[in-house]
């Protein structure tokens, strides 16, 4: 299973199921949005997007936040991009980004939700990533074990 996972060679040859490889395909295109907006539109991505309120003060601590909200697009930009290098030449490694995919959007409610809370007076509503995460999380778990199955017909 682990060998599923972590393969002793990266190639091309993906024998999970072609519906979790076009998954794959879904998911990166909903994360190329979301870092676009993050790293392009840190204003909108905050305040219209994640609903966090416009401080008003001087200095201006928004810029604080849109600094931030930029510095994690740029990490979603770089990730997205190795998830677009993986399902161009490495596609026998889409369980492992399936998995990193799990880990990322556990981590969000599980470590960093609870170090910042955002309670209700930063905001103005939920977030969208609060909002999907337990469809988020039941897509790639459904996903990854989809992408582990191991079928008879030959690779991708």
């Amino acid at each position: 299973m682990i060998e599923r996972i972590i393969p002793k060679q990266a190639n091309n040859n993906y024998l999970g199921s072609p519906l979790a490889f076009y998954g794959m395909i879904l998911f990166v295109l909903l994360m190329i949005f979301s870092a676009y907006m993050h790293f392009l539109q840190p204003q909108y991505a905050a305040n219209k997007i994640a609903n966090i309120i416009v401080f008003e003060s001087t200095p201006d601590p928004n810029q604080i936040i849109y600094m931030v909200f930029s510095l994690w697009g740029l990490q979603q930009t770089s990730f997205v991009i190795f998830n677009v290098i993986i399902l161009f030449s490495y596609r026998n490694l889409i369980p492992l980004m399936y998995l990193l995919w799990i880990f990322t959007w556990l981590m969000r409610p599980l470590v960093v939700g609870q170090l910042y809370p955002l309670t209700p007076e930063y905001t103005t509503g939920i977030t969208p990533g609060i909002a999907g995460l337990p469809v988020i999380l039941s897509y790639l778990l459904i996903m990854l074990l989809m992408s582990l199955r191991q079928p008879r017909d030959k690779a991708l």
